[in-house]
C-alpha cells in the first residue's frame, strides 16, 4: 500500500507540472502580470518558479489522500475482520442461541437481554426491528423496569405487549418461555413437581432459578439427579442436542471444582448470553414479586 501510494504521488507531481508548463507557454498574456507581481513589495512572497510550487501543493495534497485512503482501508479491514469474527462465533451456536443474539436489542454489563416486544417479535417475525446498536441499561433502567411491572395477581395475558419495551428477559427465560409455548403442559407439571419438595405445589425463586439454569446447560451442582436434568432439557431440546447439553455439563463438573457460593452456578460466556451477575428480570418480578418472596 505504501508503495502504490507513493507511486501514484510521484504521478500526481509530474501530471501537476506537465500542466504547470503548459498553462505558462499557452497563456503569453500572463507574462507582463508576472512581472508586475514581482515589482510589489510582496512580490518576494510569491515563489518564482510556479512549476516547482504547483508540483509541491500537488505533492501535498496527493499525500494527504493517500494517508486518508491508507486509514480509510485499515478501518475497512478491522470492520471486516469482526465481522468475520462474529460470523464464526454465530456458527458454532446453536439456532436458538443465534436467534435470541439477533433480537436481542438491549444488554447490561455484557449481558444480552431481550425485551418483551423483542420475544414476540422472534416468535411471529423473520428479521428483528431495525436498530443502530443495542441499548446498554444503567442501574437506573432497572429500577424503573421493577417499578413497571405489575404483580402476578394483577396480570394479564396482554403481559408482554402492554410493556413493550420496558422489561427484559434473559437466554434462559427464552428458552423457558419458547418451551412453555411449543411443549406440553404435562411435562412442566411432572418437572415442577420434582422440585415441590413441600407438597405445596408451588416453585420458589430459588427452585424457579435452578430450573433456569438447567435448561440453559450451566448449573453444575450435584444435588440435583440426572434424570430431573434430562427431563428437563428435552422439554427445549431434541433428544440429540439435550443429550449433548447434557454430556458437555457433566465434564465441566469434573473440570472444576465448586466453591459453594451461589454464583458459582453461573457462567461468563463470550456470547453475552450468560453472565456471573444476578439481576431481576421481568419474569422473575412478576411471578414472585419485587422481593422474590411471593
Amino acid at each position: 500500500d505504501i508503495f502504490h501510494c507513493a507511486v501514484i504521488v510521484f504521478w500526481r507531481m509530474s501530471t501537476f507540472g506537465k500542466i504547470a508548463n503548459r498553462v505558462l507557454n499557452l497563456a503569453p498574456n500572463l507574462r507582463p502580470l508576472q512581472r508586475n507581481l514581482h515589482r510589489l513589495p510582496s512580490a518576494k512572497s510569491v515563489p518564482k518558479n510556479y512549476t516547482k510550487y504547483l508540483v509541491f501543493v500537488g505533492g501535498g495534497l496527493t499525500a494527504l489522500i493517500c494517508t486518508n485512503y491508507l486509514k480509510s482501508e485499515r478501518l475497512n479491514a478491522a470492520f471486516r475482520m469482526r465481522k468475520t469474527e462474529e460470523e464464526n462465533m454465530l456458527k458454532k451456536l446453536t439456532s436458538r442461541e443465534r436467534r435470541f443474539i439477533k433480537f436481542a436489542s438491549v444488554e447490561y454489563r455484557g449481558q444480552l437481554y431481550m425485551t418483551p416486544q423483542d420475544f414476540l417479535d422472534s416468535v411471529v417475525e423473520q428479521e428483528p426491528r431495525p436498530r443502530l446498536k443495542r441499548r446498554v441499561l444503567v442501574d437506573q433502567d432497572l429500577q424503573l423496569i421493577k417499578d413497571n411491572t405489575p404483580p402476578l395477581k394483577k396480570g394479564t395475558k396482554m403481559l408482554f405487549r402492554t410493556l413493550r419495551d420496558r422489561g427484559i428477559v434473559s437466554y434462559t427465560e427464552y428458552l423457558f418461555l419458547l418451551s412453555v409455548l411449543t411443549k406440553p403442559i404435562s411435562g412442566f407439571r411432572i418437572a415442577f413437581n420434582m422440585f415441590d419438595t413441600d407438597g405445596n405445589h408451588r416453585v420458589e425463586k430459588d427452585e424457579f432459578l435452578v430450573i433456569l439454569r438447567i435448561l440453559g446447560g450451566t448449573f453444575k451442582q450435584h444435588k440435583v439427579d440426572e434424570e430431573t436434568r434430562k427431563l428437563l432439557l428435552s422439554l427445549i431440546w431434541d433428544r440429540e442436542t439435550a443429550e449433548a447439553i447434557f454430556i458437555k455439563t457433566l465434564k465441566k463438573q469434573k473440570q472444576q471444582e465448586t466453591k459453594g457460593t451461589e454464583d458459582d452456578d453461573y457462567i461468563d460466556d463470550d456470547e453475552g448470553l450468560q453472565r456471573k451477575h444476578r439481576i431481576d428480570t421481568t419474569l422473575q418480578i412478576h411471578l414472585f414479586g419485587k422481593k422474590g418472596n411471593q
